[in-house]
């Protein structure tokens, strides 16, 4: 099912021709989109996003692959008690 709006044609998702809702183009959520405040300044929320994505345990592939010799990850922390040091 097409709809013409000005001469442009936009493709339907329903076949019913009484609920038409064109399909948009989703809109691109930013990456540091809704975890921060908006406060801080892009740079340094790149910098906590980098260290959030360190924060986390080694993958379970990774234990099994080595035989259980890498089994901690030595940079995670707990955020009450080590400071992130981003600025």
């Amino acid at each position: 099912l097409s709809v013409r709006f000005y001469t442009t044609t936009i493709r339907c998702q329903h076949t019913d021709a009484s609920t038409i809702t064109p399909t948009l183009k989703k809109r691109k959520k930013s990456i540091l989109g809704s975890y921060m405040a908006a406060r801080k300044n892009t740079s340094r929320k790149k910098r906590l996003l980098k260290r959030t994505r360190q924060n986390r345990p080694v993958p379970t592939w990774v234990v099994i692959r080595t035989n259980r010799k890498v089994r901690t990850n030595p940079k995670r922390r707990l955020w009450r008690r080590s400071d992130v040091n981003v600025g």
